[in-house]
């Protein structure tokens, strides 16, 4: 995407004066310039002397700065490794850590996934779209490239003994343990394989595959190792049977971070269909005010039926174990009904992992998607216009502070509580999501927001 096109969303209001006036061009610059620095501005500032002979819009300015930390598309570091740069990439890694609030990974006795697996995860695919190849990566791709990114860090201690005083892993493994130190970019992590029959979770099934520990399962972001054992909300080997185990954590926190919704995101009348037939010995099944949540959430979990955690003993012993989720790789057992859906089915994980999408957008319509497995439920995402609403409302509220609440128009519990100007910001966040669904440059998201009223004048009203 170019970073040339000309920025043509804004808000209805008048603030009173000429927004291309010096003087508001130069504090629009200034914040900016200190919401990605973290710093102020010094006098000799090239960009405000362009700015001041009107060479450059406050926007493109800003951008300037932005780009600081864009990424070489060789190595996948920062090109300028002055401390601006590094303050830039470092501001956007924890903007985009704080859409994943959960740290619980799943831990097991000897078993603690973050000695060698980023809690951080996540947001590598966020940062890396926004800065990545040199700040042309589509973000649509968070969704379909099937990277285990991993940050790259100067100072790192790559021991993390003081961490882990009492069990750590042996030299002789050739682990590539999670970095500490000053994020200057990201990078694919090496493959680290081991062999299943040496799980401790083995639920009575005898599996000798080879896994490689750090191997993203499908989805981008979805199914990256961390995103997985922080989100999945499964342990011990548990396989999914299609009725109480089934990893529904994971589709509510989906429906979190990437669309913004809270469940239900359903109305009553969309989850009548999915109320039991005959009476389901799980009570939720018989019951339209259970449904309303489990026909989202339960439908998705179908689709990652096959994904399991797991934690396999290292070859020398007494260290500690090597936690990791995998996908089942076995013989698949015939389905009757692809889209069944059991009170209790043994060989459920080992059917074909056929799920559903199925919510309301953010204009009220049903969306009901069918995909099979994790990567199918990423390409589905990266379609889903609400998504790139989401995307578009966080960056805007870290941009102007104001918090723009989305859920479907349908829904009259939302709907009866916006004002006059909750609709004027939410038809515009929907409108910048538009443009970043066409053209996939959150770069160009940044800039749009900048140059809006709502980012030159964060207060405004509207009557």
């Amino acid at each position: 995407p170019t970073h040339e096109e000309s920025i043509d969303l804004e808000l209805d209001v008048d603030l009173g004066y000429d927004t291309t006036n010096l003087e508001i061009q130069l504090q629009v610059y200034a914040r900016c310039y200190a919401f990605f620095t973290r710093s102020g501005l010094t006098k000799n500032d090239q960009n405000i002397s362009k700015i001041e002979r009107r060479e450059l819009t406050a926007a493109d300015a800003c951008m300037n700065i932005l780009q600081m930390a864009n990424l070489n598309p060789e190595t996948g570091e920062i090109q300028d490794h002055s401390t601006t740069a590094k303050s830039i990439l470092k501001t956007f890694y924890d903007f985009h850590l704080s859409w994943f609030p959960s740290r619980d990974f799943i831990e097991q006795a000897q078993a603690d996934p973050r000695a060698i697996h980023e809690e951080g995860q996540p947001a590598n695919y966020l940062t890396y779209a926004l800065f990545g190849r040199n700040g042309t990566m589509a973000f649509q791709d968070i969704f379909k490239e099937n990277l285990a990114l991993a940050t790259s860090r100067i100072q790192a201690d790559e021991n993390r003994e003081a961490r882990f005083p009492h069990h750590s892993f042996p030299q002789e493994e050739g682990i590539a343990r999670a970095q500490k130190g000053h994020i200057i970019g990201f990078r694919e992590q090496s493959p680290h394989y081991v062999s299943s029959a040496r799980s401790i979770f083995t639920s009575g099934i005898i599996d000798e595959n080879i896994y490689n520990i750090f191997e993203n399962l499908g989805g981008g972001v979805l199914g990256s190792q961390s995103y997985l054992m922080l989100n999945a909300g499964t342990n011990k080997g548990i396989l999914s049977d299609g009725g109480i185990r089934l990893i529904r954590n994971f589709p509510n926190r989906i429906f979190k971070h990437f669309f913004c919704r809270d469940l239900p995101v359903i109305e009553p009348r969309d989850s009548l269909d999915s109320i039991s037939e005959t009476f389901s010995s799980l009570t939720f099944k018989n019951h339209n005010s259970c449904m309303q949540c489990h026909a989202s959430i339960d439908s998705m979990a179908k689709g990652l039926r096959n994904i399991q955690y797991t934690a396999v003993n290292p070859e020398a012993t007494g260290q500690r174990l090597l936690p990791f989720m995998k996908k089942y790789l076995g013989e698949l057992a015939p389905s009757e009904d692809p889209h069944a859906w059991p009170d209790k089915d043994p060989s459920f994980y080992k059917r074909a992992p056929l799920g559903r999408l199925f919510y309301r957008d953010l204009n009220g319509n049903l969306v009901n998607k069918y995909f099979e497995g994790i990567s199918e439920l990423g390409t589905l995402l990266s379609q889903q216009d609400n998504v790139y609403a989401c995307t578009a409302s966080r960056y805007f509220f870290f941009l102007t502070g104001i918090r723009v609440h989305l859920d479907s128009i349908e829904n009259e519990n939302y709907r009866s509580t916006l004002s006059s100007k909750d609709l004027l910001y939410r038809k515009f966040i929907m409108e910048l999501g538009q443009k970043l669904k066409q053209d996939q440059s959150v770069q160009l998201l940044i800039k749009r927001i900048i140059n809006s009223k709502a980012f030159i004048e964060p207060g405004i009203g509207v009557k």
